[in-house]
Parts: structure tokens; sequence; C-alpha cells
């Protein structure tokens, strides 16, 4: 709220009221999402997805419920979202019971701040190298292209989505395991079941995304032209899978700071690579950005890690499917989009799609499931 002033004119949002909800909001969710992530190194699935219902579909009931009773207006719907937002909040509290005891250790106190202040500036990295190029778009090319862009990267992104869904599953687990050892046996795991579930993967993606786009964007958007777009930000899938195996090995050895430093480092290039090429290359330069911001990413982030938990080289076999995926995926942008064409694209995303999801029902049951090692026996009430 206090830096507003330097910021609202960028996002055009100038509602003070719409300000103080939204920072409340956050204010709330902040300890939510910690509380789901201990639920989640808990084993304890039923209580994380009753919260995870109250905090998103009670959020959303809330805020239709508002703007149907109290007005027609966007404070009205995030106040809903704020109503639900508490309630879910009050019922971690209640499930956890934790104890303010906790806040009482200073050395305590400055092990945690430690670790965890560095994640402000990396959190705030990553929202830039992920949104920070519509800026540039909006501002060189206009709004038209900023919501082409929108809709191809959102199909583009879909592989990436998933590999943070499950990010955001296992990263709890793998803090719950007692030993190094098995953390890092996990994360071993992890990469090459995501690197073997990616590759199918993106491919469906970048030979369905003019499918996809056919169906979901407006004819005004010229979804014929997009496809090479949401296949540039498909293949960045590969990046993204080694960022997040680096990911668990930068937090398991404490070195937040380089990680901070790293991720806003790859948003700074982000940004940088924005300004150069969209001007040449329009949306498609902005997602070739993404795709060489997001490799930075994950070469800054190996970087950080400390040597006792780098992960070792991918083997030549992984790399190859990698490297073969990414060229397979563009090279699919220039196949034709006639309605034969489109038939044959279909029919081969759904193929590829099936083959992923058949890996990663291998790799769940077989691997990462299976695999691990001794777990802390689940605390009984939290010290905060």
């Amino acid at each position: 709220m206090a830096t507003s002033p330097w910021w609202r004119a960028v996002t055009g949002l100038q509602s003070t009221g719409l300000l103080l909800i939204a920072t409340g909001w956050g204010v709330l969710a902040a300890p939510t999402s910690v509380a789901l992530s201990l639920l989640r190194a808990q084993s304890r699935l039923a209580l994380f997805t009753a919260i995870s219902l109250v905090q998103a579909a009670g959020g959303q009931i809330c805020g239709f419920a508002g703007v149907l009773i109290v007005s027609r207006s966007a404070g009205a719907y995030l106040l809903g979202l704020l109503v639900g937002q508490l309630a879910a909040l009050c019922v971690s509290v209640a499930v956890l019971r934790p104890r303010l005891s906790g806040f009482g250790g200073a050395s305590k106190l400055r092990r945690v701040l430690a670790f965890s202040l560095p994640l402000v500036p990396q959190q705030l990295g990553g929202l830039i190298l992920m949104a920070g190029d519509r800026l540039v778009v909006q501002h060189d090319i206009g709004a038209r292209a900023t919501a082409r862009y929108a809709v191809a990267y959102a199909v583009g992104s879909l592989a990436m989505a998933l590999v943070t869904l499950v990010n955001q599953a296992w990263l709890p687990r793998m803090f719950a395991l007692g030993s190094a050892a098995a953390r890092r046996k996990l994360t071993e795991e992890m990469r090459a079941g995501l690197e073997c579930v990616a590759a199918p993967s993106t491919l469906a993606l970048c030979v369905g995304a003019p499918v996809m786009l056919k169906l979901w964007a407006p004819a005004s958007y010229d979804p014929s032209g997009l496809g090479l777009v949401a296949s540039v930000v498909a293949v960045t899938t590969a990046a993204n899978v080694a960022f997040v195996a680096n990911l668990w090995g930068v937090l398991d050895s404490g070195r937040t700071p380089q990680l901070a430093l790293a991720t806003v480092a790859a948003a700074v290039l982000n940004i940088g690579l924005n300004i150069v090429l969209v001007p040449m290359w329009g949306i498609t330069g902005s997602a070739a950005a993404t795709t060489v911001s997001y490799g930075a990413l994950a070469w800054g982030t190996r970087l950080a890690s400390s040597r006792e938990v780098r992960l070792p080289g991918r083997r030549p076999a992984v790399a190859l499917l990698s490297w073969t995926t990414i060229a397979l995926g563009l090279g699919s942008a220039e196949l034709p989009a006639s309605s034969v064409w489109l038939g044959a694209r279909t029919a081969s995303a759904v193929l590829l799609a099936g083959a992923g999801l058949g890996i990663g029902r291998w790799v769940a049951r077989g691997r990462l499931l299976g695999g691990g090692g001794e777990e802390r026996d689940p605390p009984e009430a939290v010290n905060i």
C-alpha cells in the first residue's frame, strides 16, 4: 500500500478500496498456504482438500453472492473472496492448533528469516518472469497483440502448469523426509519422471495447438497465426522441469539468497530480451524471450545449488529426448492447418497426451510414490 503511488499508473488500478481488499486477501492467503503445505507434508490429504475447497470454491461462492446481493461491482466480488479466504484460514488454525510459544526463540526466528526473506524478491522475480513480457508487448504493439499472446501462452504453457502442480504437491513431501539422501533420491526420481512425461505432453501441445486455438480463440485473433507462438512457449517445459529439480536442491541446501539472485536475473533478462525482440518479431519474439529466460533460470539455479545436493547431469538418452522434443515441437508448427491436417493433428495430440498420462501413472506408482525413505512422524501441533 505504501508504494502504490509508484505502480498504480502502470497497472491501471486506482481504487484505494480495491487495494485494501487485495492486500487483506494476501495477508490471509500467506498463512493459509503455509498450513496447506504442512498438511501435504503430513499426508493429511482429506483436510488439505477440504481447506482448498473452502479457499477456492467457497471464495468464489461468496464472491458471486456479493455481486448478486450487495452490488454488481468488482469490490463486492473481491470482498466475497476475502470472506472465503478468512474462512479457510480459520479452518486451518482450528485443524493445526498453532502455538504462539514458537515466537519466543530469537535464534530460531533469525534462521527462519534468513531462509524466507530472500524468497520475497524471488517470488517477485518469478512473477515478472511470467507476466512482465505482457507489459512490453502492450507498450510496443498494443492491447490486441497482448490478448493474442495471452491466448497462445495459455495453450502453450499447459505442460508447465502441470510441472508447477507437481512441484507444489511434492515439495512439502520432500521436506518431510528425514535424511538428505532420501530427499536427493526423490528429487532425482522426480526429475527423471517429469522429463519422461514432459516429452509427449509437450509434443501433444505443439501438434494440437492449432486445434485448441481454433476452438478457444475468437476468429478476430487470427488463431491460425498463433501456432508457432504456442509451440515456442510449449518447448519451454524442458527448462521448467530442470528449474524445478534445481529448485529442490537449492531449498534443501538453504541457499535462498542465490535462488533470489538467479530468479531476478532471469526476470531482468526476460524484460531485456522482450525489449529487443518484440519490435523485430512481434509476439513470437516475446515467446522466444520466455524460452531463453527459463533456460537461463534453470542454469542459474543449478549453479546456486551446493555441491552436496546438486543433481548429476542428465543421462545422454534423456538429454537427446529433450532436444528431440524441442526440434519436433517447433517443426510441427510448420505443418499445414487445413481441415484434413487439423484432424490428423487432433488424433496425434490425443495419442501423445495419452502416452504422457500413461507414463505419468507408471512414474507415480513405480517411482515417485514408491521411492523416498523414512519420514518424520507428523507432529500433532505446530509451533509458530
